[in-house]
This record gives C-alpha cells, structure tokens and sequence, in this order.
C-alpha cells in the first residue's frame, strides 16, 4: 500500500504541471549569498525550490507554497530531486547543482525550519560558488561599540592597550571591553572636539609612527567622532 501510495504521488507529482516551453532554465545558486548566512526558508525558496514555484503555488499539486505544506512532503521532494525526477529534463528544467541540492538536503533533513544554526560555508559542495563575506566601509557600518572595536580597536589600538602589553603605561590604558570605557570617560569625552583620543589620532601622534600600524583614516577618524557625540552607544 506504501509503495502504490508513493508512485501515485510521484505522478501526480510529474504529470499534474504544465510546465510550458521553457528552455535553458539553468539552476543555479543564488550569488549574492556569502559563505556567512545561515540556512533558512527564505534562502531555499530563492535557491533550491526557486523553480519549483513555476508550477507548485497553489495551483498544482502538490502545493508547496508555504512552509506548512513544504513539511507535509518533505520525503516526497527529497526522492524526488535526489533522482532528477524534479525539475522535469523534458520540460526544459536543468537538475539541481550540486550546491543547490546540497542546501535542500541539509534543510529538508532538518525538518524545513523558518530557520536554522547551518551555514553556507560547512556546505562542501557550495564554497566555490558562494562570495566572501562583504566588508562593510567603516562610514556606512552601525554606530555601535561592536563597530568601533572590529573597525578601528583592533586594527589600530588593541595591539597595545591591553592587560598583557609589554608596553607599561599602554595597558593602564584599555580600551576593552565597553566597562574600560566608561572609567576612562577622559579619552572618550563628548563633545569628540575635546576628546582625547580623537585628538591624538586626528593629529597621527596614534597609533606611533614607530609601531608599524597605519594611521588612522579620515573614515576612522569621522567615526569615532560620531560615535562619541552620539552618546557612545553600545
């Protein structure tokens, strides 16, 4: 009884759509994902079960238009694209990338959550073709103090003004965490005009010139200034 259950459904599943002449619909993952996002519904719509809305929205069976009814067929389009049955060949449809397929199987054998912990990059059969995470410009990222510490602390300060410095009077100057801030309001003072520290990296007397860092960038410059004046938000 299973198996009648389940060719009937692979028929239906195959015959029900008209898929129309389309020709060339070659599959393909979304590029503009970067091997830093996670898993989740709205990626596989986009990736994997992009052409699959061509014919499975509501109008065809079976409808795969929403995450409930997804769930309910999840074994069914699991056999199905695992052996090239979906998307149909004679209809024009190029199988499933080995990418594509990859991120489906990882988010079917999860249950097809909203949401998942997996990321593109610990999907082997995806990394060359997926691109590096983009590096947001300090001027266009948020006014937080995680900012200020990724974009500037570390590349600029933390190599020195921290508790395991061999530079003495550098490590009773610490920058981090945001507590280190806070009792060192002097270096932080707000308006930025009378801050220390801005005054000291706007003139280039920090980093040292002897240190081996480059100065600080008019960007870097610009965003300490208005981290400072906003408040110095966390």
């Amino acid at each position: 009884m299973i198996l009648r259950l389940s060719l009937i459904f692979s028929v239906v599943f195959i015959s029900s759509c008209r898929y129309g002449n389309s020709t060339n619909l070659v599959d393909q993952v979304d590029t503009t994902l970067n091997s830093e996002a996670y898993i989740n519904y709205d990626m596989v719509k986009m990736t994997s079960l992009k052409t699959c809305a061509n014919c499975h929205s509501g109008n065809q069976s079976p409808d795969l238009s929403s995450l409930n009814q997804i769930q309910r067929h999840i074994s069914d389009i699991q056999d199905e694209t695992r052996t090239a049955g979906m998307p149909p060949a004679e209809s024009g449809y190029a199988a499933l990338s080995d990418c594509n397929q990859a991120i489906l199987d990882q988010w079917l054998s999860l249950g097809a959550p909203e949401e998942t912990t997996v990321q593109l990059k610990s999907i082997a059969a995806c990394k060359n073709q997926l691109t590096p995470p983009t590096e947001i410009p300090i001027s266009q990222a948020p006014l937080t103090y995680d900012t200020l510490v990724t974009k500037f602390l570390q590349k600029k300060c933390l190599l020195c003004h921290n508790p395991d410095s061999s530079d003495e009077d550098a490590k009773q100057i610490l920058f981090y965490p945001y507590s280190e801030v806070i009792k060192n309001p002097q270096y932080w003072q707000s308006p930025s005009a009378s801050s220390k520290v801005v005054e000291e990296i706007s003139g280039q007397d920090m980093p040292p010139s002897d240190s081996g860092i480059s100065a600080a960038t008019s960007e870097e410059v610009d965003f300490v200034k208005r981290w400072i004046d906003a408040g110095r938000p966390q």
